[in-house]
């Protein structure tokens, strides 16, 4: 410090403590600060806040009201409360019981977390299973369809056969069955316990014996060739 207006005298360096000096009655002073200074250099604004982004450098960032509201609860359990979380919010992920509400906006969740993979299906379809891919569903069966499979690959619709065909086990078909024609040699079905085949008309016990037609009806006789009566319609 240097005294002026009195007489002249050698320079006096005063060292000081680190702290304010009170130099004018009313004033006090800070004594340069790097820390302050960084913070001196700031423009702030409603709703933000200073922080360090290293020693004795500051800048400002946002803080809502929210963040506010979050960040002066005492505890988690707080802020919890705050942010309006349940009891889910604590479950470790591997082991999480819902115990009520609904679920929604998952879409086409997979069949290996209990989902179908799909996200929609055929109105009455049939749904086939394709391993952990999505399971697709079959188009909607036309009346009297059924489903058969061949043991490979998906089952398919076998088409109703016409009036009068009864289902068939055939290896030759991919299905192993077709619609067909029922009944005996010709298309013809005899009475149960009748043995008997027809040929142009007429009629053959198992013997080989022929029989007239009687009004109608083919009988077979009593006798070697079988127990009783074995009859036919007209026309069949």
């Amino acid at each position: 410090l240097r005294r002026t207006g009195l007489p002249l005298e050698p320079t006096r360096v005063i060292t000081m403590p680190d702290q304010d000096v009170d130099l004018t009655p009313g004033n006090t002073f800070q004594a340069a600060d790097a820390g302050l200074l960084s913070i001196a250099g700031l423009t702030t604004a409603a709703d933000q806040m200073i922080y360090t982004t290293g020693s004795n450098t500051y800048a400002v960032t946002p803080l809502t009201s929210a963040g506010r509201a979050l960040i002066d609860d005492s505890d988690a359990a707080a802020q919890r409360t705050t942010l309006g979380l349940g009891s889910i919010a604590t479950q470790a992920s591997s082991s999480v019981s819902i115990t009520g509400g609904t679920i929604t906006g998952i879409t086409d969740m997979a069949v290996a977390d209990g989902g179908t993979g799909a996200s929609t299906l055929t109105d009455g379809g049939i749904l086939l299973g394709s391993g952990t891919g999505a399971i697709t569903p079959m188009a909607v069966l036309a009346k009297g369809s059924i489903v058969v499979g061949d043991g490979v690959t998906d089952p398919v619709a076998l088409a109703v056969g016409t009036n009068g065909q009864v289902l068939t086990a055939d290896s030759a078909e991919a299905s192993g069955v077709k619609w067909a024609t029922g009944g005996g040699a010709g298309g013809r079905q005899a009475e149960e316990g009748c043995a008997v085949s027809f040929n142009q008309g007429q009629i053959y016990g198992t013997g080989g014996t022929r029989h007239k037609s009687d009004g109608g009806y083919a009988r077979a006789r009593p006798g070697a060739d079988r127990g009783g009566d074995c009859r036919r319609p007209k026309g069949s």
